[in-house]
């Protein structure tokens, strides 16, 4: 008796898949593109931050040729050079100002030691 009910049901629900499935919607609709909150806020305060701006003048650069002076280093040799660590890659570390710090109290140790 329960696999004849079993059975009915299976029937039943096989035979109505129809009322389970989906409706398709194969019909496309052209509508206007309606103006957001990107259009209306967003763009109209960067155009008109955009017309506010203006040029400003440029300013006077200092320039200096210190090719007339005969005292510039003409070579690296000329430079008192520090032991240093290789350089270590910080490209996923998030942390690059810690490796400046250390870098910089390293140093900073060293010359004091030194002297």
């Amino acid at each position: 008796m329960k696999t004849l009910k079993l059975v009915a049901v299976l029937i039943l629900l096989l035979s109505n898949t129809k009322s389970f499935s989906q409706s398709r919607h194969d019909q496309l609709q052209m509508r206007e593109k309606k103006a957001g909150f990107y259009d209306k806020d967003i763009m109209t305060g960067v155009q008109q931050y955009e017309e506010k701006k203006v040029e400003k003048p440029s300013k006077p650069i200092f320039k200096f040729d210190i090719n007339k002076f005969g005292w510039y280093p003409k070579s690296v040799d000329e430079f008192t050079t520090w032991w240093k660590n290789i350089p270590i890659s910080q490209g996923n570390s998030n942390t690059c100002w810690s490796y400046s710090t250390t870098s910089f109290l390293k140093l900073k140790c060293i010359v004091n030691r030194s002297k």
